[in-house]
């Protein structure tokens, strides 16, 4: 067996949440070969998604990353383009590394990213990285985006996708794990606080890599034709190794009192593995957990097996988007199935389990026939919770914000129809909105729309308090004109300048808690 040469790399990731999977990973596994490894997240305390480091940050990268011969630049959503561009050019003129940038957006869209970047990683990072260290020939690294001499773009062909069962669990190196805020760098060995806020929600693991679904909205729609060939899309770590992760991290966490399953979908598993990994949490973790899951795998018997073993589930996290079928085949490309979907949130409230619901709203491919299919959605299912006399206050609904994202089927389809212009990264994904009431997500609603007032109605109507009230919105011209009210220029002035939403939210508290 050939030695290897050692290298020092620097990982740098624009986020606070240190549970960032693919880094993490990619951490783990370059160690395992014996390279040296550094972490850096950095993050601002004012609209920290789309907003540049400062003088003081930048400079303590350098600092930290000047003697690495490999830098990579975690790149977590379209927001971040600026402070990518930003952060390579500095690592470039002010270290010796070679910058290399990847991450969902860098796959979806690498010839954006290689107009001011020397390289990109065009797929999943652990092989790549692997090779990339190794190999001079930049053409023979598979999953390498690069400029020759002459500025040309070359895309290499994709390795095959990693079999995460051969990957070692990432742990924190706790010496190398850096935290950068706008005054100050300092390690988890120095202050691991950082590190156990993150862990407010629970310890975050990420045990299935991939998603079945290909919903147009989603990065997963283009990443499934990115690596058609490369393998299994869907791949769960073994039950045993997520024990593993997961009692390693009841060891480091301080007072650890809950697990964050942040699969896409943590029910897809087979049933007999679903049900030894639940047996083996009980026996070997036995904390409460929150996870998200598909309507479609989180069938019945997979909840009583939850209930046989008596996991406490704090909340589940399920995704609608929208009730309107037309939407949902037409636009979405989701399936739906409205009749199921509503006997499946039924068995789990049933079951005294928090049930939160997301939601797409400010779609505007919606219209007035796709709200009143929402509205009667909603009614049935607040008529089915009461029949089960559970209680509505366990439904939440998640309110998102519809966005196109470059490099996925409805940004290129909305381009196409007009709805969006070639100034909409820069202009929507990389500006706050003035009505935007959120300071935090960027996925947040905007701005005041005819969803805001239907949010409300949806939560009377699960509360099945609101059959009036029915009756009045599900009539098209009620609709119509209320519509244009939301729309109205003064009125959304008003909505942020005095704040409106809060009535809406009073509405929810009084009703649903």
């Amino acid at each position: 067996m050939s030695q290897q040469k050692v290298s020092k790399i620097g990982l740098i990731t624009c986020t606070s949440n240190f549970f960032t999977f693919g880094l993490r990973s990619i951490e783990a596994h370059l160690k395992n070969l014996g390279h040296e490894v550094l972490i850096i997240n950095c993050a601002r305390k004012e609209d920290n998604t789309i907003s540049l480091l400062n003088s003081f940050q930048l400079k303590a990268l350098a600092e930290r990353c000047f003697d690495c011969d490999v830098v990579g630049l975690s790149i977590i959503s379209a927001h971040n383009l600026k402070r990518a561009e930003q952060v390579n050019n500095y690592m470039l003129e002010n270290t010796k590394a070679k910058v290399v940038l990847g991450g969902v957006p860098v796959i979806l869209d690498p010839k954006y990213f290689l107009k001011f970047a020397e390289f990109v990683c065009l797929g999943e990072g652990e092989i790549f990285f692997e090779k990339f260290l190794q190999c001079e020939d930049y053409s023979a690294v598979p999953g390498l985006g690069y400029k020759t001499g002459n500025r040309e773009v070359v895309l290499n062909s994709l390795p095959p996708l990693v079999n995460v069962n051969s990957l070692p669990i990432p742990r924190f190196d706790f010496a190398n794990t850096y935290f950068l805020t706008e005054e100050t760098i300092t390690s988890l060995a120095e202050d691991p606080k950082p590190l156990n806020a993150c862990c407010s929600m629970g310890y975050r693991i990420f045990s299935i890599r991939g998603c079945s679904f290909s919903c147009t909205y989603c990065a997963n729609n283009k990443l499934k034709d990115v690596y058609k060939g490369s393998g299994t899309i869907v791949r769960p770590t073994h039950p045993d190794k997520v024990i593993e992760e997961l009692e390693y991290a009841k060891e480091i966490i301080p007072n650890l009192h809950q697990v964050f399953i942040s699969d896409d979908d943590f029910a897809a598993r087979p049933k007999d593995e679903f049900e030894y990994l639940i047996s083996e949490y009980q026996k070997k973790i036995n904390l409460p957990c929150t996870f998200y899951s598909k309507w479609q795998t989180f069938t019945e018997t997979k909840i009583d097996i939850i209930l046989k073993h008596k996991l406490k589930v704090v909340w589940l996290k399920i995704g609608l988007e929208s009730a309107s079928l037309r939407i949902n085949k037409s636009f979405y490309k989701r399936p739906f199935n409205k009749k199921v979907f509503i006997e499946r949130c039924r068995h789990i409230v049933s079951n005294n389990i928090t049930l939160k619901i997301d939601m797409i709203f400010q779609n505007p491919y919606e219209g007035v026939p796709d709200w009143i299919e929402n509205i009667y959605f909603f009614r049935e299912l607040g008529q089915g919770i009461a029949l089960d006399r559970s209680s509505p206050k366990l439904v939440q609904l998640g309110q998102f914000s519809l966005r196109f994202y470059p490099g996925t089927e409805l940004y290129d389809r909305a381009m196409n129809d007009g709805i969006i212009d070639k100034d909409y990264v820069n202009d929507v994904l990389l500006t706050r909105n003035e009505y935007n009431v959120s300071k935090k997500s960027p996925y947040a609603i905007t701005m005041f729309s005819i969803d805001i007032v239907l949010l409300s109605l949806y939560y009377l109507l699960i509360a099945n308090k609101a059959n009036l009230l029915c009756r009045i919105f599900r009539k098209p011209f009620v609709l119509k004109l209320l519509n244009w009210f939301c729309s109205n220029s003064l009125f959304r002035f008003c909505w942020s300048r005095f704040r409106l939403h809060s009535v809406f939210s009073k509405i929810k508290r009084r009703f649903l808690g």
